[in-house]
């Protein structure tokens, strides 16, 4: 009964975790962060890019409607649908073939 209830505990603080990158927030400091991690959630602003677009502090990037891009200030927390960011222009995409 003992490892039972062991391993049932275990599973219950692994159940715990919100999301897979866990991050210290201090005084505007962000740490431990382990990349962009898509989807809705709560970031910090770290920039701001073009006239639609905040970089999150994992550097997920989220679009706004240029209403609320104007009112958001870096340094705010902001609750939105993170995406990850696409790769530059310039660079061609990899096709891998079977053989």
């Amino acid at each position: 009964m003992r490892p039972f209830a062991v391993l049932l505990i275990c599973l219950l603080m692994g159940g715990c975790a919100s999301r897979a990158d866990h991050a210290f927030a201090a005084d505007g400091i962000v740490t431990g962060t382990s990349g962009a991690v898509p989807g809705y959630g709560l970031k910090l602003v770290q920039g701001k890019q073009g006239d639609a677009e905040v970089v999150g502090d994992d550097g997920s990037v989220c679009r706004l409607t240029h209403e609320r891009f104007q009112r958001i200030k870096i340094g705010q927390w902001l609750a939105c649908n993170w995406t990850i960011a696409p790769e530059a222009a310039n660079t061609a995409p990899v096709t891998a073939h079977a053989a």
